[in-house]
């Protein structure tokens, strides 16, 4: 599991520098953002905050990811659903945690989340080479005419051609 450990300022002002997160389609719940608030380079006091989410515009400029988080002391986790979040790769510039109280929602500075294509959702493995070769030789034998007699004896594979 990938497990990104970033400080985030609740001042916005503050110039840090900016996290990059990774995940990848086709993970599931494989991405754990543990972001450490910080208040005007203070550990942030989150005692009074009842929930909290990490937000982030995907890629294609439409679609949203939001996802609830934990706290404990100063430190808001979150475990990111792939199946969602990376449903558009490229690059989320603008993700965040959202802090509520009930009452009043903070933010904090922004990281990026870099979202990457998976190498194998949506296609199939390649057809095996000798799978294609033993098609060849069977169709070419039998488009001459040939007869295939295939007999096991004792585990082992006898092949016989008239």
């Amino acid at each position: 599991m990938n497990v990104f450990n970033i400080k985030l300022n609740l001042d916005k002002n503050t110039r840090n520098r900016v996290d990059v997160v990774t995940i990848r389609q086709g993970d599931v719940n494989g991405t754990t953002i543990a972001a450490s608030i910080y208040d005007h380079d203070d550990p942030a006091d989150l005692s009074g905050i009842t929930s909290a989410y990490v937000e982030f515009a995907l890629p294609d400029g439409e679609h949203y990811y939001r996802g609830a988080a934990t706290i404990d002391g100063n430190v808001v986790t979150a475990t990111v659903d792939e199946r969602s979040a990376a449903s558009v790769t490229g690059r989320a510039c603008n993700a965040y945690f959202t802090l509520s109280d009930g009452t009043n929602e903070y933010s904090t500075a922004s990281f990026v989340v870099a979202i990457l294509k998976s190498a194998v959702n949506s296609m199939e493995p390649p057809e095996s080479v000798d799978d294609q070769i033993q098609e060849f030789v069977i169709d070419w034998l039998t488009e001459h005419g040939a007869a295939i007699n295939l007999t096991v004896t004792d585990g082992d594979l006898d092949i016989s051609i008239t």
